[in-house]
């Protein structure tokens, strides 16, 4: 019985780290034999942790998202995020947000609202492809070369985009999701320098001039490091 439930957990990790793959991939990678990984993902599948997908591949589900979440609120990521979140708030008070990695997706789990007349508005909870807008494109950049599906040239240029984003460590987007929305968003890490969630600050375009958004970049990018050094991190 243990070692089914160790298997189990196992099979649970690896579609964390390479989601969508299917069941003859999923048995190869876990160096178990087809049938017994069809009722083990199964189980999980019963159980809400894992979803299948249209064509067959597997991904996390929600119950695996609510465990997640309940992790990131007992390892004090608000704790630690909230108290500089407001520091930056006092002097720039726009709208605030961290964002996590959900599969190919990502996950609003926190948001700090301006209290300006003009702003911007986002809601905990809502999802969006990796890949879209500044904190998109921050989550995307650390995954790996086939989550990207390099393949075409222009996923190639992406991929070569994505490989600066690393360098700078800050993204911008400017009416990308919304015509009248811009956006900044740097990464925030863990000890072991895994990139776990972005912060960013989304800003009316009405509201941003070249010098303002050089202001906010340095300001937000500083804030980044405070908390990924809270988690562990070291920034250099």
């Amino acid at each position: 019985m243990i070692a089914s439930v160790t298997a189990s957990l196992e099979l649970l990790k690896l579609i964390t780290a390479r989601p969508n793959l299917g069941l003859s991939e999923l048995a190869r990678l876990s160096n178990t034999n087809k049938s017994r990984t069809y009722r083990m993902v199964t189980t999980l599948c019963q159980a809400g942790y894992v979803c299948q997908n249209p064509d067959s591949t597997y991904r996390l589900g929600h119950q695996a998202l609510i465990i997640g979440q309940a992790a990131r609120q007992q390892i004090d990521i608000f704790k630690i995020a909230e108290p500089v979140i407001e520091n930056l708030a006092e002097s720039f008070d726009e709208s605030i947000q961290i964002r996590v990695r959900d599969g190919m997706e990502m996950m609003q789990i926190y948001s700090r609202r301006s209290q300006q007349s003009v702003q911007v508005h986002s809601d905990i909870g809502n999802c969006r492809p990796l890949g879209k807008g500044a904190s998109g494109k921050i989550l995307l950049a650390y995954a790996s070369e086939e989550e990207v599906q390099l393949g075409t040239q222009e996923q190639q240029k992406l991929y070569d985009e994505l490989l600066s984003l690393r360098e700078t460590q800050v993204a911008h987007s400017y009416a990308e999701l919304s015509s009248d929305v811009s956006a900044i968003a740097v990464p925030l890490f863990d000890y072991e320098q895994n990139c776990i969630a972005s912060l960013s600050v989304s800003i009316p375009m009405s509201r941003l001039s070249q010098e303002y958004e050089s202001q906010l970049t340095v300001a937000l990018k500083e804030a980044g490091k405070r908390i990924s050094t809270a988690f562990g991190a070291v920034i250099r």
